[in-house]
């Protein structure tokens, strides 16, 4: 993570994340998650209330750098739990049956 050169990365498998690397002052980057990982809410990973937060696939962090190696989380999205699907990853794969959604309508991202 720490040596990853684009805005956009793709976390396969587990991992604790403690950094997001140095960074630079207001620049963004969104995580976008293939399994459960922990977020480490620390001083270089500010996470709301002070709380690690355990991801799922296809669950979308994006963290703005506040200064130097200090990485503040300013959206989460658990998209694949509120709307409860499986995601289609690869050419080939198929979805079949209905999309339910919850009865009060699409809920992106967390407060």
């Amino acid at each position: 993570m720490a040596n990853a050169d684009g805005e956009s990365v793709g976390i396969d498998g587990s991992a604790t994340i403690t950094s997001l690397g140095a960074g630079y002052a207001g620049c963004i980057r969104e995580l976008r998650f293939g399994g459960a990982c922990t977020l480490v809410h620390s001083a270089a990973i500010v996470l709301p209330n002070g709380a690690n937060i355990t991801t799922a696939q296809p669950d979308i962090a994006v963290f703005r750098c506040l200064t130097a190696g200090v990485w503040l989380l300013v959206s989460y999205s658990r998209t694949g739990a509120i709307i409860g699907y499986t995601p289609v990853n690869k050419a080939g794969d198929t979805m079949t049956g209905a999309l339910n959604l919850p009865a009060n309508g699409l809920v992106v991202g967390t407060s």
